[in-house]
């Protein structure tokens, strides 16, 4: 590389010319000469990607950008596709937004080489967050993320589009964690900017949750991308439904601080009026949903996630403002449970409520959970019947109640708070964990192990026969059996190619 860019600097001078380095977002000076890179975000995005796009075979870039950073190479050479600086940005934003796998790379120190006389990019340096077999390992492990949360909606003929997006969006609010905390104090580590801070860490800033949902979509085959705004200093999705372009903010849904099991929908399937109505003012954005949209749906007043069973969605049917609140079944519009409770405001006086319910429900892929002021219970979607499994001794807290709650990896987590107003210190108080039944676990013993591998597959061969208890603890993918997919998952796991 030395002999090369020794090199490139006598072809510089030979030509009369300057090489100039340009930063992915900001102004650099080489030589005396001083070059301003454009915007960071073009006024739209899409334009210039697609521009750029018409200029190179970007197939071809991807493979060059992709080889020189699945090595860790510290320059790529990429003057052959003699690109003008003006598209600087749109490659930077290609990296970022489209080659999401390479969450090595820190695209924020990003240089550019470029010759001043023709203004043809020559070469780019990067330099990397992890090794490339730190970036291997990671990604596998986000794949293995991604593989549990799409578990259920990918190749579910039986679900729409909109469900599919729907599920999605739910699942990565409940999943990821906004890193509120250090991003008012300007304390964020670059990993919450990827699918790495999303799926591993499970903390993020937009730009991770952005890219983040877009491999989600890509997973079960609904297109989309991410949309900047540089006004705004934030990103979210473009999704296409049905061929038509929507609006959806996963990040600003995930309410901060957070909350256990609480989702909102203000951000899903928006029109572009629909979305400046939700807070998205600044007019540096594509803006491609200009036609009426998903706005006035089921979906956008309910605060609980959207909860797969089988092949049914169920959810907490909630009207802000109201106590009154029921568990539907989202096909037939079915009352599976009110969850009709009042929480108590003790803070205001005896006998005081709040307004809203704080129903959340969660599921371990077999039974529906959901909590009341102070217990939590579990309801079987065909019997309909609520079973309560646990109260926590709220005694030591003066009006504390269960405000959040979520099923996670064999716990339910649950939220206790005075108020359902959560700031910094409920992240610190609030969190207690109660062990449910670790899928995977057919024997019962505490672990996931070779035992229950042979178990599950004998089971499967019908040379032994499982009971209803044990059936429901090997039943990882919650549709109600034991088949070849969980012995598999259950022997990865016990390899430990796989987490369940």
């Amino acid at each position: 590389m030395k002999n090369k860019l020794t090199a490139l600097i006598l072809c510089v001078a030979l030509l009369s010319s300057v090489f100039c380095i340009l930063s992915s977002s900001a102004s650099a000076i080489d030589g005396g000469v001083a070059a301003t890179a454009p915007s960071a975000v073009p006024s739209s995005s899409m334009q210039e990607q697609e521009e750029l796009a018409s200029k190179v075979n970007m197939t071809e870039l991807e493979k060059v950008l992709r080889k020189g950073f699945s090595s860790c190479k510290k320059k790529i050479d990429i003057s052959k596709f003699k690109l003008d600086v003006k598209y600087i940005d749109a490659v930077a934003e290609f990296i970022r937004d489209e080659m999401y796998d390479m969450f090595h790379v820190n695209t924020e120190t990003m240089q550019f080489y470029y010759y001043t006389d023709t203004n043809r990019m020559v070469e780019v340096e990067v330099e990397y967050i992890f090794t490339a077999k730190q970036q291997q390992e990671g990604l596998q492990k986000c794949k293995n993320a991604v593989e549990k949360l799409v578990r259920g909606i990918k190749g579910n003929s039986k679900l729409s589009e909109v469900e599919k997006a729907l599920l999605l969006h739910d699942r990565l609010a409940l999943y990821c964690e906004y890193d509120y905390a250090n991003f008012i104090a300007d304390k964020s580590k670059y990993n919450v900017y990827t699918i790495y801070g999303v799926f591993v860490d499970r903390v993020a800033v937009c730009q991770g949750y952005s890219v983040a949902y877009k491999m989600l979509l890509n997973e079960v085959g609904i297109d989309s991308y991410v949309v900047n705004s540089v006004k705004l200093d934030h990103a979210w999705n473009i999704v296409y439904i049905g061929g038509k372009p929507y609006h959806v903010d996963v990040t600003w849904d995930d309410a901060v601080w957070d909350m256990n099991g609480r989702v909102n929908h203000d951000n899903f399937l928006r029109s572009n009026a629909g979305i400046v109505e939700s807070g998205h003012t600044a007019n540096d954005y594509d803006t491609p949903a200009k036609y009426s949209t998903y706005e006035n749906m089921y979906w956008k007043d309910y605060t609980s996630a959207f909860t797969l069973v089988g092949n049914e969605i169920y959810y907490v049917e909630q009207t802000a403002g109201s106590k009154t609140a029921k568990i539907r079944r989202l096909s037939d519009k079915a009352v599976i449970a009110d969850v009709s409770f009042a929480w108590p405001a003790e803070n205001y006086g005896t006998g005081y409520t709040w307004n809203d319910n704080y129903t959340r429900l969660a599921t371990d892929g077999t039974y529906l959970y959901y909590n009341s002021p102070d217990s939590i219970y579990r309801l079987d979607v065909k019997t309909k019947k609520s079973t309560k499994i646990y109260t926590p001794n709220l005694s030591y807290y003066y009006a504390y109640h269960i405000f959040g709650f979520n099923y996670d990896n064999g716990f339910l987590i649950y939220d206790i708070e005075d108020t359902p107003d959560f700031d910094a210190y409920t992240l610190v108080d609030n969190k207690f964990a109660y062990v449910v039944v670790s899928k995977g676990d057919v024997n019962g013993n505490g672990k996931i192990d070779a035992q229950d591998y042979a178990l599950a597959k004998r089971h499967c061969l019908k040379t032994l026969t499982l009971n209803p208890e044990q059936i429901t603890r090997g039943d990882i993918n919650g549709n109600g059996k034991i088949d070849a997919s969980e012995y598999s998952l259950i022997k990865r796991h016990c390899l430990g190619t796989y987490t369940i």
